[in-house]
């Protein structure tokens, strides 16, 4: 038991160092994309116009990445169970209803 959590604690560990390094892998390139996007974009375009479509781009990917946060966040609708559908009252009213006859019936045989 403990020799199972002890193994289920490293792989654990081994999985958040590896995630780790990996988005400081994709924040460096990720900024040698910016630069390389910036300095060709800037051989067209003034630096104004590069730096509003640069900083556009990010904004939108922010807004894509929060939208679907936020679906991946809902919480699921709470639906209440559905009433009893058995008329309990009409039910012993019918039965006693029922018995009474039968007992009108058994008296009018004898």
């Amino acid at each position: 038991m403990l020799t199972a959590l002890a193994y289920k604690a490293r792989v654990e560990a081994r999985a958040a160092a590896f995630s780790t390094f990996a988005g400081l892998l994709l924040a460096v390139g990720l900024a040698f994309f910016t630069v390389s996007a910036w300095l060709a974009l800037s051989a067209v375009l003034p630096t104004a116009t590069v730096a509003l479509i640069v900083g556009g781009v990010y904004f939108g990917l922010a807004l894509v990445f929060f939208g679907i946060v936020a679906l991946i966040r809902r919480k699921p609708v709470h639906v209440p169970p559905a009433a009893r559908s058995t008329p309990m009252p009409e039910i012993i009213q019918a039965f006693v209803t029922g018995m009474a006859a039968g007992q009108g019936t058994a008296a009018t045989r004898r």
